[in-house]
C-alpha cells in the first residue's frame, strides 16, 4: 500500500461548483437582486465567468512559461469575470473588485465534500496513511475551506499552488511535494478529477494515479486506476 495519498481539492474532494453557486447566492443577497431575478442574472454571470477564464488563457498550460503564469493569469480573471459581469447585468451597486472580494471571502468559507470522500478520508487515516491536499488555487481560500470542512481532521499536509509559485502538471510542483515530504514518487498516488493537471503531472514525475472520473470524460491511458466513485477506491491502493 501506498505510504503517501494525495488528493486534489475541487472537484475531487470538494463540490466546488456547488460552493461557487452558494457564493454567488451570497453576492445577489448583498446586490438586492430579487429572488425572480436570480436564474436571469445566474445566466449572465456563468456566460461572463467563461469568457473571462477562455480570454485570460488559464487553460493554455503547455509551455513551463504558461504554467509560471497560471496565478497572475487567474488574478486578471478574477477582475475581469465581474467587470463582464457588472456591465453585462448593468450593476453599479458594488464596484467590480468589491463584488470579487465579497465573492471569495465567501467561497473560502465552504467546503462541501463530494459522496463517500470523508468516509475514505477516516478509513486511510485509520490506516496510518499521510493524506495530502495538493490543489491548483489561492492562499486565499483553499486553506480556509478546508479547515472550515469536515475532511480537516485527516489532513497532514496542504499544498497550494500559488504558495510554490507553480502548477499541476509542472514537475517542479510534484517536486516540491516530494521535497517537502521527504518521499519518493513511487512513496505517493495522485488522485483528481483532470488529467491535464493531476493524471499527467504524476505520469510526467514517475508517481501512479487515480483518475477519479465520476463526469465519465475519455479515460486517459496514463491513469494506473480510474474509479466513478470513492466507494471503489482501490483494495490495494
Amino acid at each position: 500500500m501506498k505510504p503517501i495519498i494525495l488528493f486534489d481539492l475541487d472537484e475531487t474532494l470538494f463540490e466546488s461548483p456547488y460552493d461557487y453557486d452558494c457564493a454567488a447566492d451570497t453576492l445577489y443577497a448583498a446586490l438586492s437582486i430579487p429572488a425572480d431575478e436570480h436564474d436571469r442574472i445566474d445566466q449572465i454571470r456563468r456566460r461572463c465567468f467563461s469568457e473571462a477564464w477562455k480570454a485570460c488563457g488559464i487553460d493554455d498550460i503547455s509551455t513551463p512559461a504558461d504554467r509560471a503564469a497560471y496565478h497572475t493569469r487567474y488574478d486578471t480573471y478574477a477582475l475581469d469575470r465581474f467587470i463582464r459581469f457588472a456591465k453585462t447585468a448593468e450593476i453599479t451597486a458594488m464596484t467590480p473588485t468589491e463584488m470579487n472580494d465579497l465573492f471569495l471571502c465567501d467561497y473560502a468559507k465552504r467546503g462541501t465534500p463530494i459522496e463517500g470522500a470523508v468516509d475514505l478520508l477516516a478509513r486511510l487515516k485509520a490506516e496510518g496513511r499521510i493524506i495530502c491536499i495538493a490543489t491548483n488555487g489561492l492562499v486565499r481560500t483553499q486553506p480556509n475551506r478546508i479547515a472550515r470542512s469536515p475532511i480537516a481532521p485527516f489532513i497532514d499536509h496542504l499544498f497550494v499552488s500559488e504558495a510554490i509559485g507553480n502548477i499541476k502538471p509542472d514537475p517542479i510542483y510534484f517536486g516540491h511535494i516530494l521535497k517537502t515530504l521527504g518521499a519518493k514518487a513511487d512513496d505517493c498516488i495522485m488522485c483528481g478529477d483532470s488529467a491535464p493537471h493531476d493524471i499527467a503531472g504524476a505520469y510526467n514525475i514517475g508517481m501512479q494515479s487515480i483518475h477519479f472520473n465520476r463526469k465519465n470524460v475519455p479515460a486517459d491511458p496514463r491513469a494506473t486506476y480510474e474509479i466513478k466513485a470513492w466507494a471503489d477506491f482501490p483494495a490495494e491502493v
